[in-house]
């Protein structure tokens, strides 16, 4: 990871709660990600098929398929089904040219299975969370009365979620 991560930082952490000694990272500028299989002794590049230039926003196991991982890029969720060998483009909607930055990442409902949190854009000075209920499948878009940068959910009540927020129409970490 040194030499990732020479010209950027760690900017998300996450441990496979199934074999506690597999450990992703998400760097930024000239990184991605990175899996260790040893407790950190020793990584690989975990980035096959993540957009270029490499800055990984975050990287997020789920809970109940310990394979499943989900990472934000800023312009879009990735998705892994085979424990990082490989990425691809997650169904969540995004539009094309819109970017969020800062913080983003994919939730996973501790409770229930199947249920993912992920960003949304800002639209008509309204935030929003995207839900799916079905693993990422299908997404709906719930609206927030304020914009936020990072959502979590409660570890024991499904459905309840916290936020570290701001209220419109301050929301810098939005562009377009």
């Amino acid at each position: 990871i040194a030499s990732a991560t020479s010209q950027g930082s760690i900017t998300s952490i996450a441990v496979d709660p199934r074999q506690p000694l597999t450990v992703y990272v998400s760097t930024s500028v000239n990184g991605g990600v990175f899996k260790s299989a040893d407790g950190g002794q020793t990584w690989a590049n975990a980035s096959q098929g993540l957009p270029a230039p490499f800055f990984i926003d975050s990287v997020t196991v789920d809970p109940f398929h310990s394979n499943v991982l989900y990472a934000w890029v800023g312009s879009g969720g990735y998705v892994s089904t085979n424990g990082a060998a490989s990425w691809s483009p997650s169904s969540m909607p995004y539009p094309q040219g819109t970017s969020i930055s800062g913080g983003q990442h994919f939730s996973f409902d501790p409770v229930k299975p199947a249920i993912i949190y992920g960003p949304a854009y800002p639209n008509n000075n309204h935030g929003y969370v995207q839900k799916s209920s079905d693993g990422g499948v299908t997404w709906t878009q719930l609206p927030l009365p304020f914009s936020t940068c990072c959502i979590v959910p409660d570890p024991k009540t499904s459905g309840v979620l916290y936020a570290a927020a701001y209220p419109y129409p301050q929301s810098p970490s939005f562009v377009n």
